[in-house]
């Protein structure tokens, strides 16, 4: 793999550093391999009442949010850090093993989780939570729930308990640094490279390239992008969506009209591909009408019928759907 992408992976913002607990146990970014450990532990505390269940879907496609701790290959504790726009994210799914219940693993986790917000350049974090004393011990304050937008109600329409929560909301302010520096070349995207993305991609949506993307979607899965940057302005960016333990899709590259060509776009998808292997990844697939440009990184032409159905999930909102013309390309990691 390529060392400078290995370390740009390594320190991108919004990702856990491994680090070593005072109890011996590790801290890390979650990978493919956790999805089916994470659920359970999920489930254990949503089983009673805790925090809403997460399906195994939900947990792989949202793996890159995840940060866990672990000791001898055991699971000890979860958290996720989801954003909800430029300027709030949520903590979620936050859940320690009993028999570790305690030992800091939880604060551990919402720390990490904290300094992910403020790399990305997030200045508010919120918790619905039975937990408020754990959280004000953190820095965070009670507030009332109809303080927070109603976007960050989406996941609360699936909840038993919707629209009497018995939650408490509670809040914190993280320093106004502005997230991480917007540098140049191939990197994670960050919060404030979203409105740039949006009108890229974008403008080959109208050209029927690509399905369009609304901000409050690439604020969701900012996690999924890559960018190149070049004098702090996005030109090219792309994502990589896992679908399954099994299959991810590279999806929304696109480049500034002006510098197609110019390999920035390539140097997008070869970051993608290396991610896609370091998450453990054994394949992925796109959808694509740049039959040539994908296949000098290895991709190959597959019947679309091939693929499982649920990679058809965004194709619904495609106004060519059922008739899709795009090609389905697929490598093999």
């Amino acid at each position: 793999m390529n060392t400078a992408l290995l370390d740009a992976m390594k320190e991108a913002p919004g990702v856990a550093r491994q680090s070593l607990l005072p109890n011996g146990s590790v801290l890390r970014p979650a990978r493919i391999k956790d999805g089916v450990r994470i659920q359970a532990l999920v489930n254990e505390h949503a089983s009673k009442g805790l925090m809403l269940p997460r399906s195994l879907n939900q947990v792989y496609q949202s793996i890159r949010e995840f940060t866990v701790v672990e000791h001898d290959g055991q699971l000890q504790g979860c958290g996720a850090l989801q954003l909800a726009w430029d300027d709030l994210a949520e903590i979620r799914s936050l859940a320690v093993d009993p028999k570790w219940q305690g030992a800091g693993i939880g604060r551990a986790i919402v720390e990490s989780l904290l300094a992910q917000a403020e790399e990305l350049g997030v200045p508010r974090v919120f918790a619905l939570t039975y937990q408020g004393g754990f959280f004000a011990k953190l820095g965070f304050r009670p507030i009332e729930r109809s303080e927070l937008p109603r976007k960050i109600w989406v996941d609360c329409i699936d909840c038993l308990k919707f629209p009497h929560c018995d939650e408490e909301a509670f809040i914190v302010d993280l320093p106004n640094r502005g997230g991480r520096p917007r540098q140049d070349g191939v990197r994670k995207a960050l919060v404030a490279d979203v409105p740039e993305m949006a009108e890229i991609i974008n403008h080959h949506a109208a050209n029927g390239r690509m399905l369009p993307r609304a901000l409050s979607h690439l604020y969701r899965n900012l996690r999924d992008f890559w960018v190149f940057s070049e004098e702090e302005h996005v030109i090219a960016c792309g994502a990589l969506h896992v679908l399954w333990e099994d299959l991810g899709e590279i999806r929304a590259v696109a480049v500034a009209p002006e510098r197609i060509g110019r390999g920035f776009g390539s140097a997008v998808v070869e970051a993608l591909i290396a991610e896609g292997r370091a998450l453990g990844l054994p394949r992925l697939f796109a959808f694509t009408y740049e039959k040539g440009f994908f296949s000098r990184f290895g991709f190959r032409v597959v019947d679309k019928e091939s693929l499982p159905r649920k990679v058809w999930g965004e194709c619904l909102d495609c106004p060519k759907f059922p008739n899709c013309d795009e090609l389905a390309m697929v490598l093999d990691l």
